[in-house]
């Protein structure tokens, strides 16, 4: 899900609103004016993009490397932390049905 900024960019420069951590934008001025700190730009990018993050779909590790094996089932592809879980995974699966 992709995060609207609450104001208009020309409303930004006009300095009608205050900068705001919740947008790129007032991010960007927060740090120009040492109000926060590029750590703390970067924590808060990160928690907006927490949803992107994938997990192993059997035990629902979550894969924060490009270490993980991924599998084609019933026309999806399915990511896992290793192979032992995709395996478990296809087994259940089959079982299910």
């Amino acid at each position: 899900m992709i995060k609207e900024p609450m104001v208009e960019e020309d409303e930004f420069e006009e300095g009608k609103f205050e900068e705001d951590v919740y947008t790129e934008k007032g991010r960007e001025e927060l740090v120009e004016n040492d109000e926060i700190s590029d750590a703390e730009e970067g924590f808060v990018q990160g928690f907006e993009e927490e949803e992107k993050l994938t997990e192993c779909a059997n035990c629902k590790k979550i894969l924060v490397t490009g270490d993980f094996v991924e599998k084609e089932i019933d026309g999806d592809i399915v990511r896992f932390c290793s192979g032992g879980c995709a395996e478990e995974y296809t087994i259940s699966k089959k079982k299910k049905k």
